[in-house]
């Protein structure tokens, strides 16, 4: 049992970097809305300029949907970066002057590796 109460050795910051833990964790929000596009047309539209705006503040983004729902994890395009409070307020200003776009729902910041 005495093996057992040890506490257990620090994380060297190489291993913490490999591992993506500590001050290396890459943090991201799901995003989620309903849509009113008529056709596919339409939502490859809204799609491209969703993603040249997710460019535009060196985010990625992983998801899809269709004309009627979107769903979508966003993180940083950078090896160790996470979107800020003010990316995501960019996101989210953009979705809700859009008409098509409803019930937009925003997750937390939560680590992309191992909160799922």
């Amino acid at each position: 049992m005495e093996h057992i109460n040890k506490q257990r050795k620090p994380k060297s910051k190489r291993l913490r970097k490999k591992l993506y833990v500590g001050e290396y964790s890459i943090l991201g929000f799901s995003l989620k809305c309903n849509l009113a596009l008529k056709n596919k047309i339409q939502f490859d539209v809204f799609i491209d300029d969703f993603l040249a705006l997710a460019a535009s503040q060196k985010l990625m983004v992983g998801g899809g949907g269709d004309a009627e729902y979107f769903e979508v994890f966003i993180t940083s395009s950078k090896r160790y970066g996470s979107p800020s409070i003010g990316d995501i307020e960019v996101i989210k200003s953009w979705l809700l002057k859009n008409k098509d776009v409803s019930n937009l729902s925003l997750g937390q910041l939560v680590d992309a590796n191992y909160s799922f």
